[in-house]
């Protein structure tokens, strides 16, 4: 798998992002089935993938190279970078999109 690895409708077309897609082929793939099979509703799921992919930007931005890498300093970095600028249903569901994922 690489950073181009898409689903049909069912991820509403989402990219592996690079941090994932770095940890390998099986991190790629659970990342999609979280999407594809633990969100049913299409709007959560294009919610929480906008919400995953800022929060994987946000990581390489802090030189974060690895999953592994993250930590809950880190989450608890973001969030507050978040509470500057988002509404609090917005950062919560930011919160709980990072918490399933991990």
């Amino acid at each position: 798998m690489n950073s181009e690895l898409t689903l049909n409708e069912a991820t509403s077309g989402l990219v592996v992002p690079p941090l994932i897609a770095a940890t390998g082929d099986r991190a790629a793939l659970r990342f999609l089935k979280y999407f594809a099979v633990n969100i049913r509703n299409r709007n959560t799921r294009a919610a929480y993938g906008r919400a995953a992919a800022d929060f994987l930007r946000w990581c390489e931005t802090q030189c974060i190279e690895t999953l592994g890498r993250v930590q809950p300093v880190q989450v608890a970095a973001y969030i507050e970078l978040l509470q500057d600028d988002r509404a609090a249903p917005t950062v919560k569901q930011h919160l709980a999109c990072i918490r399933m994922l991990f």
